[in-house]
């Protein structure tokens, strides 16, 4: 009796997975469909298969072979655990072997690159894991070193992710704080990337593996708490499930309805984003006003620049910039973005001058150098007793400008008040005046103070507004040296 339910059990679970593959992955099934030991099936398009030897995926490895979809078996080898790590990889090729599977193994320190990359061991294993199965669904040829590319070609990769990470990612991103994007947990899909059995809890594939006579290695880090993910699997969750019995069929109902919830938040959220967001030349513009207004600011925040590397803690800092003056800014935790209060605008820009075109200056810098030469600035009080004509020098009034000041390459709609004049002139008009050639208007810059004015066409002329007075008490003497004599 005992040996006919395990059999149900399993011939449950499989018809249960062959529905997942026909309602969610139907483009999976197509052509595959038939018998498991038909050699002419791997005449068809196969799907890779993230493989690590544990119970899951050998689970899902034998899901396939059984439903007669050919696979190629891919296994990261991160050296991490010695002899263990060996030990996974020589059975992940002894269980390929023993279905003719073809198979991928990848070797990569992992806790080497960890210290290259300062980032956390498990944060680097994902990063490497997931750029090599790019690689592959890419036909790159050095990832696929050793085995022939199959034609027709592996277009998706699977990973066994279950109910249960599931349930623990969502707690993980609960816990971090996130928004209502981290509530929803793993996607299925992500571009290329396939998780069939997420609709599966880890206790029903544990006994399918025992009713099929599935093997697997156990990786004894799993029953560490040194790692996050396994203190709340292994100690947290089995707590809570002593007051709540049923809280992993409750959690993962609650996924459902937080993923049919961000439906309507999205659709709310472009409504905003169309009124409050504005690229322009590589910079996001969010209005103050509209910012103020609406109520939600922390939450609009929050969806601009995450995506920019700032974190809901920071988001509370950012805020105060609706109530600061121009100038005012906040960087994000990489300082490799910055977020700064222009006028009636939060103006997000990259701190990479590569990518961003811009450079901003702080105050008490002395020297700063950018692809059209070299700035020197330095302070000097009173008025000098003879006002210098040369176009590479800038002097301007210390009290008329707000640091930092960005520097950045000319742009059509750029203005300002040439010295001597009362009128506005753009710039492209003034560089005609000037007679610049074509070739040279692409490098000429131009220098702003943080409130968005031009102070300086950089090495051509100064703004008005911008002069030195009788009245002058403290000077910004600025000097552009040419590229060629900047110091070595």
């Amino acid at each position: 009796m005992a040996h006919l339910q395990q059999q149900k059990g399993t011939q449950d679970l499989f018809q249960a997975f062959k529905k997942q593959l026909e309602i969610c992955f139907p483009y999976v099934l197509n052509g595959f469909a038939g018998n498991r030991h038909n050699q002419t099936q791997w005449s068809r398009r196969p799907v890779l298969l993230a493989i690590s030897g544990g119970m899951d995926s050998m689970v899902l490895g034998r899901l396939l072979f059984d439903m007669g979809i050919p696979a190629i078996w891919v296994h990261c080898n991160f050296h991490l655990r010695g002899e263990e790590s060996d030990r996974d990889a020589s059975f992940v090729r002894s269980q390929a072997a023993l279905i003719k599977t073809p198979l991928i193994v990848k070797d990569f320190h992992a806790g080497n690159q960890a210290t290259e990359w300062k980032m956390s061991i498990e944060e680097t294993a994902r990063k490497l894991r997931y750029d090599f199965f790019k690689a592959l669904i890419a036909k790159d040829k050095v990832a696929w070193e050793g085995i022939d590319l199959p034609d027709p070609a592996p277009e998706f990769l699977m990973t066994a992710h279950h109910a249960n990470d599931q349930i623990e990612t969502l707690l993980l991103n609960f816990f971090r704080g996130c928004g209502i994007s981290g509530l929803h947990g793993i996607p299925a899909k992500n571009g290329n990337i396939l998780r069939p059995l997420l609709a599966f809890k880890r206790s029903s594939l544990f006994n399918y593996a025992r009713s099929a006579g599935i093997d697997w290695v156990e990786d004894s880090t799993n029953q560490s708490t040194d790692y996050t993910r396994n203190y709340l699997r292994n100690k947290i969750l089995p707590e809570l499930k002593t007051i709540y019995p049923v809280i992993e069929d409750t959690l993962l109902d609650n996924l459902q309805r937080f993923s049919q919830a961000e439906v309507l938040y999205q659709a709310g959220l472009e409504k905003y984003k169309k009124r409050l967001l504005n690229f322009q030349d590589g910079h996001l513009y969010l209005s103050v006003r509209l910012l103020q207004k609406s109520g939600i600011a922390l939450t609009l925040l929050w969806e601009a620049l995450r995506p920019y590397g700032f974190g809901y803690r920071q988001l509370p800092e950012v805020e105060k910039l609706l109530s600061s003056e121009s100038g005012a800014y906040q960087d994000n935790a990489a300082k490799d973005y910055r977020i700064l209060r222009n006028r009636a605008h939060l103006v997000l820009s990259p701190l990479n001058e590569k990518i961003a075109g811009i450079i901003l200056i702080e105050k008490g810098v002395q020297a700063i150098e950018f692809p059209a030469g070299r700035l020197e600035l330095s302070v000097q009080q009173g008025v000098p007793s003879k006002i210098l004509t040369d176009p590479t020098v800038a002097m301007i009034d210390s009290r008329k400008i707000s640091f930092p000041l960005l520097l950045r390459k000319w742009k059509p709609g750029d203005y300002f008040y040439p010295l001597g004049m009362l009128k506005k002139k753009k710039v492209a008009r003034f560089l005609i005046d000037q007679k610049v050639g074509m070739h040279e208007k692409g490098q000429i810059w131009v220098l702003l103070e943080s409130g968005g004015r031009i102070i300086w066409v950089v090495g051509h002329r100064l703004d008005e507004r911008f002069k030195i007075t009788q009245g002058t008490k403290n000077i910004l003497k600025l000097k552009l040296l040419p590229t060629n004599d900047c110091p070595k």
